[in-house]
């Protein structure tokens, strides 16, 4: 019990220190596609501890008001699961649909949300934004899609298979 209680932290912790750095030099968000990916791997009382602990450590780090990356990460989560009702989840290509467009969802309401509650007004949207989130949700479900797949086939007795 305190080893999974210890290595949450140490994880927690290093996830932060990839997420200051990514979203600095690449501005895209580590943690969204940490919690999306394992949104189906762990029990859903550890995912929300872990999802609440690292949101609101994000918002510190980020100097966002706090609980706003919270938020946005309930919305897309919900909608997630309302896409995977649609969708099924079969390990297809196709399934990283939903994926890719909550991910979509995150960067701009993150470009909506900010600017609203530290200023009180909403912030702008341009087809330039648009566009450079899409490319970064691309690249984040890409990423998700290659770490489910590594996953997958670690500890498979058979050929890598994709």
């Amino acid at each position: 019990m305190l080893i999974k209680v210890l290595l949450t932290i140490v994880g927690l912790l290093f996830l932060i220190v990839l997420e200051s750095f990514f979203n600095t030099l690449f501005s895209f968000s580590i943690i969204v596609m940490a919690l999306l990916f394992l949104i189906d791997k762990i029990d859903w009382r550890r995912w929300v501890i872990i999802a609440a602990l690292s949101t609101v450590l994000i918002d510190i780090l980020l100097l966002r008001p706090m609980g706003v990356t919270m938020l946005v990460l309930a919305i897309i989560s919900l909608l997630l699961y309302i896409l995977f009702l649609i969708v099924p989840k079969k390990e297809v290509i196709l399934s990283y649909i939903p994926y890719l467009f909550a991910i979509w969802l995150y960067y701009i309401l993150l470009d909506l949300s900010v600017p609203y509650l530290q200023d009180g007004v909403w912030g702008t949207i341009s087809w330039e934004s648009i566009f450079v989130d899409m490319v970064i949700s691309i690249i984040s479900t890409v990423i998700i899609f290659l770490i489910n797949l590594l996953v997958s086939n670690f500890r498979s007795k058979e050929d890598l298979r994709l």
